[in-house]
């Protein structure tokens, strides 16, 4: 316990207040104060941080994830549709595995742009999302095609494509 001397401030001025006055804050040891560097004072403290610079493109789980869901469609494709579907559904499930795979790592290298050159990657975010969407349209229908045997949904499939295309554009820009 600190010793009546090391107290701030001395008691005798702490008890020469009146007592209704407002405490302003109860008395501190001297060990307690702690000195702020120069660098740290109390006017610096109410200046707003510096800006963070806002994500342009996605985090990384978003093409870790594509990737792992492209492997597992192909597999699924390859050992799980063998002697379910006929072999024109295969292929088409195949084509899905291989555009969903391939643009899983545009996104990925999307990302790593992103990452190395910061807000001079400008389109990254578009092209980012331009690739999800085209991803999910295209490998998205055809996946449901082949398991629903719904074959509107193929309507779909060129619209994802279109966003696929832009996305690479995108990326070119």
């Amino acid at each position: 316990p600190p010793s009546p001397r090391d107290t701030f401030p001395p008691r005798e001025a702490a008890s020469s207040r009146p007592d209704d006055a407002p405490r302003r804050h109860a008395p501190t040891t001297r060990r307690s104060v702690t000195r702020l560097p120069a660098a740290l004072k109390a006017e610096d403290h109410r200046k707003p941080p510096p800006p963070v610079r806002a994500v342009m493109g996605l985090p990384a789980w978003v093409p870790a994830t594509f990737g792992a869901l492209a492997i597992v469609c192909g597999a699924f494709g390859s050992h799980g549709l063998k002697n379910k579907v006929d072999a024109y559904k295969i292929d088409v499930w195949n084509t899905a595995a291989h555009y969903h795979l391939v643009h899983s790592v545009a996104l990925l290298g999307l990302h790593v742009l992103d990452k190395v050159q910061g807000p001079k990657a400008s389109r990254v975010g578009l092209a980012s999302k331009l690739i999800v969407t085209g991803t999910l349209l295209f490998s998205g229908s055809l996946y449901f095609m082949v398991l629903t045997d719904i074959k509107k949904v193929g309507i779909i499939t060129p619209i994802g494509g279109v966003f696929l295309i832009a996305g690479w554009i995108a990326m070119a820009l």
